[in-house]
């Protein structure tokens, strides 16, 4: 997708939160994928409902942080790869530069690797990942989602989302 469109991502998909349908084509015509859904207008820029309530994406309270907290359910677009994972898409600023930890970001995705079988828990089966400029990188990287406050097993702590646990598997 980078090479695609020059080297970057800067630009690549305009209108900020309402680029975030093309950023999600983008990545269909790299995977296989067995069913697409659509961002609503607001945080998406498509004409659907959003990848919970299409079908992509678990619904409100069926999803989860670390710390058992229940997440809503999301309106941004997604897909279902032929493999069952889940993948949901948010652009925060076409430009590739909100401030995210060390480093600006375009956005991120998240993704259910199990697809809907259970825990549905970010840290365990649901990971995140920044979407920068020409590369992306898992959350708890580089400063962002401290994997030390944010990815203990066990914790109920309000912090303990899960979201570090994508940088601090792959690092283990």
């Amino acid at each position: 997708i980078i090479t695609d469109n020059g080297g970057t991502l800067a630009g690549a998909f305009p209108g900020d939160h309402v680029g975030a349908e093309d950023l999600k084509n983008a990545y269909i015509s790299k995977l296989n994928i067995i069913k697409d859904c659509s961002g609503n207008s607001e945080y998406g820029g498509g004409s659907g409902t959003g990848a919970s309530l299409e079908g992509c994406w678990h619904e409100s309270a069926n999803w989860y942080y670390l710390n058992g907290t229940t997440l809503a359910g999301l309106t941004q677009p997604g897909m279902i790869l032929n493999n069952g994972s889940l993948l949901v898409f948010k652009l925060e600023k076409s430009a590739c530069n909100n401030p995210n930890g060390d480093f600006v970001r375009c956005g991120w995705f998240y993704v259910d690797v199990n697809g809907f079988k259970k825990p549905n828990t970010l840290g365990k089966d649901i990971f995140a990942s920044s979407i920068l400029t020409n590369i992306s990188i898992p959350y708890g990287a580089r400063g962002s989602y401290d994997p030390s406050t944010t990815c203990i097993e066990g914790s109920t702590e309000t912090d303990n989302h899960g979201t570090g646990c994508s940088a601090k598997y792959l690092y283990e």
